[in-house]
């Protein structure tokens, strides 16, 4: 069973205060909670804010210039060390006390950073390049993914609770993907490539997707109501305060004709923009659209900043996703989470986070494991030529805003619930795997199907075989009647399933070879599945030959064909 993780909280109270407290020591319920100045030395302050500018200008910034902007953020939010003085820095104490003794048993840790508005300069600094220093590349790591056991998210209180949405459908993850793309004269078309593609053809056995191009208002609230989506994946323009939707048909073909008229009278007219610009307390509204619903999914947005063909396009697309971000995260909302970016993504790059955050999330992950798990396989893939692992803001780039840790859907079964043990006493280690394809111990190699009377009993494909929960038997034969039925093939009547006494562990050891290192080969189709015995004994029918017998009451079973 997974170990539940220590939540650690970091809460920047303003510009230079700073709190913490997590549940393992530091507990605030006891009066242990660690109240510190934040780290407020001019010089380090003067390195984020050089650095966070130089990178947000040089997306092929590399790994060393990353390290040093995150050293000097993680002085900044837990405390200056001083070798005088080895109070100097509490909260840093508190922390990395917290994170050694995790780290021994191997607990994760889920580290949370609220930051309150009153850190207006704080607010605006990157915190996902947080690095660990530890005085060498082996020891020091980012905070934000290079951990598997860290997981690090901007964290935002909430007081609105709701009932979590039952498992309506089938437990896929329902992708709502905007693309608004109207034909806006000031501006050039955004860089999507093949990104919206790669949306769309996501696994359909775990996702729904489902593509709005170019929405209006009401367009895409109608829609966003009848999907009830887990995740509406926004890409469009944007500008101060504001993003591009279209505007309703009406509207259009009423500006048009009065561009038409004033062109007619030989007027200077600006040509027609398709843009609906919404500013971000409206957007709100509109991707909140069906939670007023009590049993709605928890929703997460993804504000995804493409490129635009300009520098001043793509800074107006950036500020007006990030103020729609805000706009979302204020309040008591009832949205479980936002990812944000804090930098334009390229192309290629975009593809890349998504494939590996979806894949993860559709897997039931939390959405901050998701996106610490898609920020390591990110950081670690290389996009260009001598590119090395973390050697590349991208990863960074994501923010993502939580208010909610529960995932967005249920996660499937996993492999240890599929395991079971071998029902061989003469195997006491070795298991079975109901995923597999043929059911068969993984340490003796004898095979097991799924009876088809209960859900958890497993029988040998061999006459006269009981399942280990209940009263279903095996028959082997290949045309089977009824019970008192001559045999079509054979001219002989078929003996009645008969109880047999003793325990099954015993019935088990009589009836199964004593050696276990059985040669097996497996065919496929209708071909049999040959079973060797290891002490010279006869062939057993395949699978498919075999049928289930009801012994309480001698009727027939039906065929069981393996599930899986």
């Amino acid at each position: 069973m997974d170990m539940e993780p220590t939540v650690c909280t970091l809460t920047i109270k303003d510009d230079y205060r700073g709190e913490y407290e997590d549940n393992l020591r530091y507990v605030r319920s006891e009066g242990r909670h660690v109240l510190s100045p934040l780290g407020a030395k001019r010089l380090t302050r003067a390195i984020v804010q050089l650095l966070h500018g130089w990178i947000a200008a040089s997306p092929q910034c590399k790994r060393a210039e990353l390290k040093v902007l995150g050293s000097a953020l993680y002085e900044i939010a837990f405390g200056e060390l001083d070798p005088a003085d080895p109070t100097a820095a509490p909260m840093r104490a508190a922390f990395e006390d917290t994170l050694r003794t995790c780290n021994k048993v191997d607990r994760p840790v889920r580290l949370r950073l609220v930051v309150e508005s009153t850190a207006q300069t704080l607010g605006q600094y990157p915190w996902e390049f947080l690095y660990l220093d530890r005085g060498d590349d082996e020891s020091g790591f980012f905070l934000a993914g290079q951990d598997v056991h860290l997981t690090l998210t901007r964290y935002v209180p909430n007081e609105d609770t709701w009932a979590q949405a039952p498992e309506d459908q089938d437990g896929r993850l329902r992708v709502l993907v905007v693309v608004s793309r109207p034909r806006i004269p000031d501006m050039t078309d955004l860089k999507v490539g093949g990104f919206v593609e790669q949306l769309m053809q996501l696994d359909h056995r775990r996702f729904v997707p489902d593509l709005v191009p170019s929405p209006t208002r009401a367009e895409l609230r109608k829609r966003i109501r009848a999907l009830q989506p887990h995740v509406i994946h926004f890409i469009g323009h944007g500008r101060a305060n504001q993003i591009a939707l279209k505007k309703d048909a009406e509207v259009l073909a009423r500006d048009l004709e009065d561009y038409s008229v004033a062109r007619e009278l030989g007027r200077l007219v600006a040509p027609v923009s398709e843009a609906d610009w919404v500013d971000a307390f409206t957007a709100c509204g509109i991707l909140r659209a069906g939670l007023e619903r009590r049993d709605a999914p928890q929703r997460l947005i993804f504000l995804h900043a493409c490129e635009g063909a300009t520098v001043a396009d793509t800074d107006n697309i950036l500020e007006g996703l990030n103020s729609v971000a805000r706009a979302l995260m204020g309040g008591n909302g009832r949205i479980g989470g936002v990812i944000a970016m804090q930098y334009t993504i390229a192309v290629e790059e975009a593809e890349l986070f998504a494939k590996f955050f979806y894949d993860a999330i559709s897997k039931g992950q939390r959405v901050d494991e998701a996106v610490r798990s898609a920020r390591m396989q990110f950081a670690e893939t290389p996009l260009r030529a001598s590119q090395q692992s973390w050697d590349n803001r991208g990863w960074g780039t994501p923010v993502i805003f939580l208010r909610s840790e529960d995932p967005l859907v249920q996660p499937p079964p996993t492999l240890e619930r599929a395991k079971e043990p071998c029902p061989n006493p003469s195997c006491p280690d070795g298991w079975v795997i109901r995923a597999a394809s043929l059911k068969k111990c993984r340490r003796c190699q004898y095979p097991f199907v799924e009876c088809p009377a209960c859900p958890n009993g497993l029988v040998v494909p061999k006459s006269g075989f009981e399942c280990s929960e209940c009263d279903y038997i095996f028959e082997s034969a290949k045309t089977v009647g009824p019970a008192d039925a001559p045999d079509a093939v054979h001219g002989r009547r078929r003996r009645p399933a008969e109880r047999r006494d003793g325990p099954l562990s015993d019935r088990l050891a009589a009836s199964m070879p004593r050696d276990t290192n059985i040669p097996r080969t497996r065919t496929t189709g209708t071909e049999r599945r040959e079973v060797v015995a290891g002490a010279g004994g006869p062939p057993h029918e395949s699978a498919d030959d075999v049928t289930l017998w009801r012994r309480s009451n001698g009727t027939q079973g039906s065929d069981h064909d393996d599930p899986s």
